[in-house]
Parts: C-alpha cells; structure tokens; sequence
C-alpha cells in the first residue's frame, strides 16, 4: 500500500487542565477548533481534570477522554514501567502513524514538557514547548531540576514565547536576546467577539466603571480590591462601579472591606464570560488586568493598567507606558493600584501620550505566524536524552496511590466503602 496517498497531519497538546477558564484554556481551544478546520487531527492530552465531567468552554469537552492521570507528576518520579503505560495510552488514543505523517507535540508547563518529549520521540515528531507560566522557581514546579532538558530545546529553537518569559525561565543559565529565539509569539486565546450579553446590558454606567477581567486566584487581586477601596475613599463624591470578570474561588475578605467602607462604590461580580461579549468595553473607563487579559483589552482600544505578576503591582497603562502585559519593563511607571488609577482616571495622563498597542492578528494570523517560527527550529529530529529525564527520586507514594486508581478502580471503591462505614 502506498503510504504517501495516506499522509496525515496530527497536532497534539500536552497541557494543563481543561476544564477550567482561563488564557492556556482559550487558547488551546481556538487553536484546535482552527486547526482542525484545517484538516488536521487534534488530540487534547490534559493532566489535571480529576473527576471533572465537563469543561467551561464547551469547545474542549471532545477532549474530555483525552486525560492522562500520569501527567500531574514528573515521569522520574515513576518507575520505568508505568512511564511506559503512560506514554502507550498517549499512543492508543493518537492511533496508527506513518513515516510521512507531519506530527506537531505542543507542551506548557514543567510537568507537560518532559512528557511530550518523551512522546514526541516515540512517534518521532517534532516538539515544541510555550512558556504558559509567569513564574517559573515558586515551591512545586521543576524547571530547575530540568534545565538541561530546556537549554537543549531553546538552542535547538523548540522554545517559544516572548524574550522576557523565556529569560525568566533560563536566568542564570543562559543570556536571552530576540536572536536566541525564532521570534516573539504573542498567543491569539480568541477571547473577545460580538455576542448578545443580557449581564453586560444590565450594567450600569457611573461616574467611572473600573473592571478587573481575570481569573481571582492571581496573586495581585488582593492588591487590586485594595487600590479600587482606596481609590474610591479619595474620592466620596464620586460613583464608582467596580466589576468584576471571574469567578470568585473564595469569598474575598479584602472585598468586602472595601465594600463595607465605600458607600459609593457599586461592586457587580460578572463570573466567568466567555467569549467575552465586545459590548462590555462600552460600559468601562478602564480595565486592570495581567497577561493575555490586558493584551486583549489593549487590542479593543480600551485603557488597561497592567498587573504585575512577580510585584503584584501596577507597570502603568499598557501601549502608552508599557508594552508588557506581564512583568515590569525599564518603561513601565510601576505605582500601587490606588495610584495607577488616579493617573488614568483622574489626571488622564493618555491624553498626551501615543498609544502604541499593535493592531490585533486574527486566529489564523496567529496561527500562521506560528507555524512560520517552526520552520526556524532545527530540521533535524533529536530529542533529549530519555534516560537523563527518567533520572531522580521515585516517589513512591503517590506512585502507589497512582497505580492503585488507575489499575484498580473497583478496589479502591470497595476501600472507601470500609472507611465510611467503619471509620
């Protein structure tokens, strides 16, 4: 048979939960859904949707099977063998490959990235690794006991993401410059479109509506909640509407202090919008946000003051200050919150500045762009030594807690029935 006729296409994720709301969320599921439209075959292998049915966005829920209970920990930390089952589950669901086939492994995390490449060098495809977090030495995360796998993939071009992401996950291993990397990639999540929004026609408008769009288990929302009470005691006379776009995971105490001690302050909790209706920048002065939040906002041509996420502060107002949605740059007017809205809100300080956010790329632009900084990588099929990332402490622990629930389920049930009835 001729195996040429039958040449396939297959993009494979290997990433963090799905079932949440979030950026890697929105821009995992706008990806697939464009690359499929495209023709190619799209797996979704997640680590962390425990006991999870189905997902925020609904466009991810086909790929609630794809969950593969072995990803949430290192694969050093497992015996050989059950590395081995993890990995041939990946390959049962991907199915039959042949040489011709073009096989793209995308990973995000320090958890995900020695997986797919341990995939990638099983169906011999070509992996790259995006630089999802915004911190990268914080309690829980492995990068540096891995460095070696990540100079290997970053002098080979297998990194992606943005000088400053990337620098921060290489500091004290290696210099990074635009030259070190195929180029900056800015992730299109999709985020944003023209949907009818009963909760955003319902919102009213005061003196000044401020919004926070994110999700509220960042570490700067404290912060955040904290400036909007203080920027709105300076200001009694004033209306002030605050909302906020998230899902609030825990009752906030700074929250309602600030409600309790601004008479004149209106809080609206919007929970979790997506897409997020373009209707509601018509409704806010400013927006306070981090990461691909802020980008977004900018790219709507609505003022954002950018929440840092290592200080936890504000970096001044993103494309007039800053052009970094994520961390301090030698541009940024890094001030408290309180302060940050003042300059934006009060002394309008915009008003005489050029705003200098690029225009916004469409999905497939993005996309496109992407796949061109692939072709920057090197040609050549290598992959990371298998037996330098199978190397460290097993823990044997949660490997028989692993191994017990995924080899049998029935007993464990039966385990938990004893407990509950004798305690």
């Amino acid at each position: 048979m001729n195996t040429q006729n039958h040449k396939k296409r297959k993009y494979i994720f290997v990433t963090m939960g799905i079932a949440i709301a979030g950026g890697v969320q929105c821009y995992v599921a706008a990806k697939a859904r464009y690359l499929e439209s495209q023709n190619w075959d799209v797996y979704v292998f997640s680590a962390f949707d425990k006991n999870v049915k189905s997902c925020v966005n609904p466009l991810l829920n086909k790929y609630m099977g794809h969950r593969i209970k072995g990803m949430y920990m290192q694969p050093y930390m497992f015996p050989n063998f059950i590395v081995e089952k993890t990995i041939n589950r990946m390959l049962e669901i991907v199915g039959r490959v042949n040489k011709d086939d073009e096989i793209i492994i995308e990973s995000h995390d320090s958890h995900t990235c020695p997986w797919g490449e341990l995939l990638a060098e099983k169906l011999q495809g070509k992996h790259y690794f995006y630089t999802m977090n915004e911190k990268y030495r914080q309690p829980g995360q492995t990068y540096l006991q891995q460095m070696d796998l990540y100079l290997f993939k970053s002098y080979r071009k297998e990194i992606l993401g943005s000088v400053s992401t990337i620098s921060r996950l290489l500091d004290g291993f290696r210099n990074v410059t635009i030259d070190d990397i195929p180029g900056e990639n800015i992730l299109d999540e999709a985020p944003v479109q023209d949907v009818d929004s009963p909760k955003i026609n319902e919102i009213s408008r005061l003196d000044w509506n401020i919004c926070y769009i994110g999700r509220t288990c960042k570490p700067y929302v404290p912060n955040i909640f904290k400036g909007v009470g203080e920027f709105a005691s300076r200001y009694p006379e004033k209306k002030i509407h605050f909302l906020i776009v998230g899902e609030l995971e825990n009752e906030s105490i700074e929250l309602n202090n600030i409600r309790e001690k601004n008479s004149n302050l209106v809080v609206t909790e919007l929970g979790f919008l997506h897409p997020i209706p373009r209707s509601l920048y018509d409704k806010v002065d400013v927006v306070i946000a981090g990461s691909g939040c802020a980008r977004h906002s900018a790219e709507e041509g609505k003022l954002v003051i950018v929440a840092d996420a290592e200080t936890k502060e504000a970096d001044g107002l993103l494309g007039y200050d800053t052009m970094s949605s994520i961390y301090r740059d030698s541009e940024s007017v890094c001030t408290s919150f309180a302060d940050a809205l003042e300059r934006a809100l009060v002394e309008k300080v915009w008003e005489k500045m050029i705003n200098r956010f690029p225009k916004k790329k469409d999905i497939s632009e993005s996309i496109n762009y992407q796949f061109y900084l692939y072709s920057k990588s090197d040609h050549k099929k290598e992959y990371f030594d298998r037996n330098k990332l199978l190397k460290g402490k097993i823990n044997w622990k949660r490997m028989f807690i692993h191994y017990i629930k995924q080899e049998y389920p029935n007993v464990l049930k039966v385990l938990e029935k004893i407990k509950a009835k004798f305690g």
